[in-house]
């Protein structure tokens, strides 16, 4: 949706589509609303096909701005900025292509990410032997699994249950079956599965966008337990 979008605005409009007024709506009607990796890639797309320098630059700033947000760092005029620490940094296409994957990681700490942009050697090596720590995950025991279930509030059960049985999810669905309010409660339930997990764990669970997957690795485990 969002590379047709661009497409034809680019189409009739040219370079204009980056002055002032146009640039301030595409950032309400498109940017704004960009949320999972799919939404990027679009706007990727459309980028890698067009020539025209300036617009480039001007929009992947743009996706660059929303793409950091979602690690809370702050990326503003080809500078990342944490806390009261700044990098310049000028993106290519080609680097925030590779750069999105790591969205996948939401657990990873900002300042980490962070020190990996650093032209401090010390702190590119100190971000990545952080990560490195904390992305250590094990597989869980029989025993631990047992365990973190009878923990869990019934709420968290059904949702797990639901998980089990249809593998992977939207939050309509979750939001209906469940009888909840609303999506927040949906992401309310994720953030409790895992808050609740030890850090060490592998994830039971992946919630990207809409959708919800239960770990494949664990699904038919859940099955016996959970009935």
């Amino acid at each position: 949706m969002y590379y047709h979008t661009l497409k034809t605005l680019y189409s009739f409009l040219g370079r204009d589509l980056i002055k002032n007024d146009n640039i301030r709506k595409i950032k309400e009607e498109i940017f704004s609303k960009l949320k999972t990796k799919t939404d990027f890639l679009q706007i990727i797309s459309f980028l890698e096909e067009t020539d025209d320098y300036e617009v480039i630059d001007c929009l992947l700033d743009m996706l660059a701005v929303v793409i950091f947000s979602k690690i809370n760092i702050v990326y503003d005029h080809k500078t990342l900025k944490y806390g009261t620490e700044s990098i310049g940094l000028k993106i290519t296409i080609s680097e925030i292509k590779e750069f999105i994957d790591i969205l996948d990681y939401s657990d990873i700490e900002s300042q980490n990410i962070f020190y990996l942009f650093s032209n401090d050697l010390q702190k590119r090596i100190t971000g990545f032997k952080n990560i490195l720590k904390r992305e250590k995950k094990f597989a869980w025991r029989e025993d631990e699994i047992k365990i973190y279930i009878k923990n869990l509030k019934p709420l968290s059960m059904d949702f797990l249950k639901l998980l089990t049985v249809y593998g992977e999810v939207d939050s309509d669905f979750i939001v209906s079956q469940l009888k909840l309010k609303n999506k927040k409660s949906v992401s309310a339930l994720v953030s409790a599965i895992t808050r609740n997990a030890p850090k060490d764990k592998e994830k039971f669970i992946f919630h990207e966008g809409d959708k919800i997957t239960m770990n494949k690795e664990y699904r038919s485990f859940f099955a016996t337990l959970i009935k």
